[in-house]
């Protein structure tokens, strides 16, 4: 086996390169001491610091290596899952898969204990990012970067995933960021439903003094369409307002829910994915001739 071959295997599996060298010495000692009729010492391999597993079917999809409760409890599990080489789509398949088998393992307890450790891996990974792209960024804005919300199931109607802040993750099942505490990280979450501004209205009689937006949001297996000043989503107190329309939002996530909906508006407007829906606010006609009367949202 040649460098570029060593090279190619660190890069598929994230295992370091001087790792995968020492597994090949042992290996090869271990074959050498067998075909001599030795007896095979195994010490030297259980000296390493090489982690017992490394769920190497992770990256084709099989999760066949996990078997029992102690798996889930295990850092270098998580380390896999959220490894490079593992993309968004196929990650959303091995935490489905892995969810239901930490069900069927230890009930919905290890289910729980699973899913807070992958939010937990998430965040840390997203914070870790951010660290990063401020020192990268030197203070400036985070245009540049290609973060998004990840939503499935959008609607026809819906103009796709918009751009967000690094911090932020946004998935089907929830919204959340992570704040540091000193040495102590703690998920926050903006709420627990798809969420878009969709497109900004704009009146072609007149500016509009409150800039409205159209928001469309998934409540249980249904999507639905609002249109509300921009302010509501930007004032966490006027934002807890929309749970009556069946956005989930209290006072406990509201501040982080408002802070989610201005990077989202923030980083679409910067970017220019945000489509204008033009609207007229007078138009009519009696006896023939033309006289105003306000109708709201007539596109």
């Amino acid at each position: 086996m040649n460098a570029n071959s060593f090279n190619i295997i660190s890069k598929q599996t994230g295992i370091p390169i001087e790792q995968i060298f020492q597994v090949c010495s042992i290996i090869a000692g271990l074959q050498k001491q067998s075909e001599e009729g030795e007896t095979v010492q195994t010490s030297a391999l259980q000296n390493t610091d090489i982690p017992e597993k490394k769920y190497m079917g992770f990256l084709g999809g099989d999760i066949s290596e996990v078997t029992c409760e102690e798996d889930f409890k295990r850092e270098d599990l998580y380390q896999s899952l959220y490894a490079q080489g593992i993309t968004r789509k196929l990650r959303r398949t091995l935490k489905y898969d892995l969810k239901k088998k930490a069900q069927e393992i230890g009930k919905r307890d290890l289910a729980k204990y699973f899913q807070e450790r992958c939010d937990e891996k998430a965040a840390e990974l997203c914070n870790a990012v951010k660290l990063k792209s401020k020192g990268q960024l030197n203070g400036k804005s985070d245009i540049g970067m290609d973060k998004r919300t990840e939503y499935t199931g959008l609607p026809k109607k819906c103009t796709g995933n918009k751009p967000i802040g690094y911090e932020w993750i946004a998935t089907n099942e929830k919204t959340y960021t992570l704040e540091q505490h000193g040495d102590v990280s703690r998920v926050v979450v903006a709420c627990t439903q798809p969420v878009v501004i969709n497109r900004i209205l704009k009146p072609l009689d007149g500016d509009d003094e409150e800039r409205r937006v159209e928001v469309i949001y998934q409540e249980g297996n249904s999507w639905h369409t609002i249109i509300v000043n921009l302010e509501v989503l930007l004032n966490s107190n006027k934002a807890v307002g929309l749970s009556s329309k069946g956005i989930i939002i209290t006072r406990k996530n509201a501040g982080a829910f408002s802070e989610f909906m201005a990077s989202m508006y923030d980083n679409s407007i910067s970017k220019g994915e945000l489509k204008v829906l033009y609207t007229v606010k007078q138009l009519g006609w009696v006896n023939g001739s033309a006289v105003c009367r306000r109708w709201n949202n007539y596109v």
